[in-house]
């Protein structure tokens, strides 16, 4: 979590959200409860690799109901976009 490529990102982060981070902190965990290929950043290419989530603790991941809140998906744009547009001004 102290690696450098995730500063400037959780810093673009909380500019995208803004007001609902007043007097708050973006969550930081390593985890991702999926099997995501990204060794293939980290060893293959050597670059860092940073995941942002957007799925509701309680999705039913690849079950036959599995499902995603509206409003996470709704915020998970507005991170996303903010994130992407901010990482460079904050990148030192």
């Amino acid at each position: 979590m102290d690696d450098p490529a995730v500063q400037p990102v959780v810093r673009a982060m909380e500019e995208a959200l803004g007001e609902q981070t007043i007097g708050t902190q973006v969550i930081k965990m390593p985890l991702l409860g999926g099997s995501v290929p990204m060794y293939l950043f980290t060893d293959v290419l050597k670059t860092p690799v940073v995941g942002l989530p957007i799925a509701n603790h309680d999705n039913n991941q690849h079950g036959a109901n599995e499902n995603l809140r509206l409003q996470n998906l709704w915020d998970g744009i507005e991170v996303f976009a903010g994130t992407l547009a901010g990482a460079e001004r904050n990148w030192k």
